[in-house]
């Protein structure tokens, strides 16, 4: 379960909130036990009962499979599609490292989303591109730095 939050605007110094936009979920193996590597394009939900998964969903999910109980759950109005919205996973096997290292990611598996929607993913997709991170931030910023207030911000606090 990837859980989607959005940092806002601290209205004071060292206060953050994280506030909850959705969650999606990706079966992390697939057939004899490989790893799922790719970039995944999955859809965002949320449950109609304050918008995280419940319990019982979560273990419906882990016996049955995620599409199929998805689905259902969609239809019986116990999960909705966050409106025009949806998160691309990258996921690669540690066998496989390396691979991606120029930068060049493959294209998303869509089919998740695709289902989700009813054959329609690009109403829940972002078609632009965006700037690769390192573009935006100032050269005496570092990645480990930057690391260090993601987790600071997200109350990892150094775990």
């Amino acid at each position: 379960v990837i859980d989607v939050r959005c940092l806002s605007k601290p209205s004071a110094p060292g206060a953050r909130a994280a506030e909850h936009q959705g969650w999606a979920v990706l079966p992390l193996f697939c057939g004899a036990g490989y790893v799922a590597s790719g970039v995944h394009r999955l859809p965002l939900y949320l449950a109609q009962t304050g918008g995280e998964p419940s319990p019982a969903l979560l273990e419906q999910i882990a016996t049955e499979g995620a599409r199929g109980v998805l689905a259902k759950a969609r239809a019986d109005r116990r999960v909705k599609l966050v409106e025009g919205a949806s998160v691309d996973v990258a996921v690669l096997d540690e066998l496989r490292a390396g691979e991606w290292d120029n930068g060049a990611l493959p294209a998303p598996d869509v089919s998740a989303l695709a289902e989700a929607t009813g054959g329609k993913p690009d109403k829940y997709s972002n078609p632009r591109a965006s700037k690769p991170c390192q573009t935006l931030l100032s050269a005496t910023v570092t990645e480990a730095s930057l690391r260090a207030k993601f987790e600071l911000a997200l109350g990892f606090n150094g775990r």
